[in-house]
């Protein structure tokens, strides 16, 4: 019995694994067959993707380039933006506004000196807006052959009088990192970054208000800033504040400091020729005399010498009273006479006795 159920069985063995194995081989030819014919269908959607792009948009006559506008918040003309524009293949009656590549636009004219940000935007269905931000310079170079500086330290050329009003900027003297720095090329070194902080300063705070800042020499070694300021406030014509050129913290509270006694002495009526801010107390200050109590032609400004170099002290300036006439009671110091140091108990005039905390 088992040998004819052996021999019955024996042949149909090899007939079913025949038929399984055709069968998984048609499942592979089908599989493979489907996945070539969604391959091709991707390809030929894709296609058909690409030539609805060119035929619709990119070689649509009816996005054809008709209208530049451009907007330049400066003084850079517009005919040098359309003329670069139009180096760079961007010409009107001739390009399509969805062929243009405005990423690349961007960058190449972001590159020009004068140009701090460019923005493109496209008003269907034929105009091209172009927004030019231009760099704005803040300060003037002594030794950079009229080249000026910008907020974030890039190098400008110099601009004429018909460009810009330049007289105005501060003038800065020692900087020599700045002064060596190519034109278009960005300044990073300490100094210009602490000369650039301290404007910056005084341009958002509000005791920005009491300084009209004329020139700036920078002190490498000591890391300080002499300002030389023009006539403001309490401070008169030339007079000299310095200040670190460190960071934004230190500058800003000794700006502060300077605030809080610039307004003691403006309340006192008080005139200013001298602040060495870098002194967290006993700050050095040193006065002026009010020209109108004085005789004519005498100045009532102390004299060059008797301004304290950085990291000294200021020596005493003490008014000399008016010569007594007989019989009468000697005159009074004038008023104004100011003593050097700001916050000792010492006095501020030779009148009044004031104590400052700083």
């Amino acid at each position: 019995m088992k040998d004819e159920t052996a021999q019955r069985g024996g042949p149909g063995r090899p007939a079913a694994e025949a038929q399984t194995g055709t069968r998984l081989l048609r499942l592979l030819l089908y599989s493979g067959a489907a996945c070539l014919a969604l391959f091709l269908l991707f390809i030929g959607v894709r296609g058909a993707g690409r030539m609805a792009v060119r035929v619709f948009l990119t070689e649509n006559p009816h996005f054809t380039l008709q209208e530049i506008k451009v907007t330049v918040n400066g003084n850079l003309r517009q005919e040098e933006i359309l003329r670069r524009l139009e180096v760079w293949n961007v010409k009107k009656g001739k390009s399509n506004l969805f062929a243009l590549d405005i990423p690349e636009l961007r960058e190449r004219l972001a590159k020009f000196v004068m140009v701090s940000k460019a923005d493109f935007q496209i008003v269907l269905p034929s105009k091209l807006e172009v927004t030019v931000t231009e760099r704005v310079p803040v300060v003037r170079l002594a030794g950079g052959n009229g080249r000026l500086l910008d907020a974030e330290g890039w190098m400008l050329p110099p601009m004429s009088a018909a460009e810009q009003k330049t007289e105005s900027l501060p003038l800065v003297s020692n900087l020599k990192s700045a002064e060596l720095t190519p034109t278009g090329k960005k300044a990073e070194d300490e100094m210009t970054q602490g000369v650039l902080r301290f404007l910056h300063l005084i341009n958002t705070r509000p005791y920005g208000r009491l300084f009209d800042v004329k020139r700036i020499a920078c002190d490498t070694e000591q890391r300080q800033l002499r300002v030389l300021l023009r006539a403001r406030s309490t401070f008169v014509e030339d007079a000299q504040m310095i200040v670190p050129a460190t960071s934004d913290v230190e500058i800003d509270a000794a700006l502060f400091r300077v605030e809080k006694i610039a307004a003691d002495r403006m309340l006192g009526q008080l005139k200013t020729r001298f602040i060495d801010a870098t002194y967290v107390t006993n700050v050095p200050v040193l006065g002026a005399i009010d020209p109108a109590t004085l005789p004519p032609g005498t100045s009532g400004v102390e004299s060059p010498a008797a301004v304290p170099k950085p990291g000294t002290s200021a020596k005493t300036v003490t008014p000399k009273p008016a010569t007594p006439k007989p019989h009468k009671a000697p005159a009074k110091p004038a008023s104004g006479a100011v003593m050097p140091f700001h916050g000792t108990g010492s006095a501020h005039t030779a009148a009044s006795a004031t104590a400052h905390p700083h």
